[in-house]
């Protein structure tokens, strides 16, 4: 059985394909994926969903709500159960707002690479050194 698609492209976060200039980042005609980034190795991927994560929590996207109806569209998930998953994984209530520290991403990380992919396909060695790379 072959990996899920977002660990074949390196994109553990299935990061849709934009203009962002990622490090690591496949260039447009290289990439053979349609709809989604490929990244040269998995820690760029997992850089760039960081980054992502990051930057809408700094925006005020930091209730886990909005940051997952951000993050990942309703039309292709499911994304009460998403939430959900988010809450215990990140052990958090529903009134809980997030701060992007180094743990609350790493939770994130490993949460959101496992709702994608469907299954553990991310480590806390993966986002660390993904981390180190910011």
């Amino acid at each position: 059985m072959s990996a899920p698609w977002g660990i074949r492209n390196n994109n553990p976060g299935n990061l849709i394909y934009t203009n962002i200039k990622w490090n690591g980042k496949l260039p447009k005609e290289q990439n053979k994926d349609w709809r989604f980034e490929i990244f040269i190795a998995p820690e760029y991927g997992a850089r760039a969903m960081i980054k992502v994560l990051k930057h809408d929590i700094e925006k005020g996207k930091n209730a886990v709500p909005a940051l997952i109806e951000e993050y990942a569209n309703k039309f292709e998930n499911n994304t009460a159960a998403y939430i959900n998953t988010i809450y215990q994984d990140l052990k958090v209530n529903t009134t809980a707002k997030l701060l992007p520290t180094t743990n609350t991403l790493r939770l994130l990380v490993l949460s959101i690479t496992r709702v994608e992919n469907g299954g553990n396909y991310s480590s806390s060695e993966l986002f660390d050194k993904a981390y180190s790379m910011i």
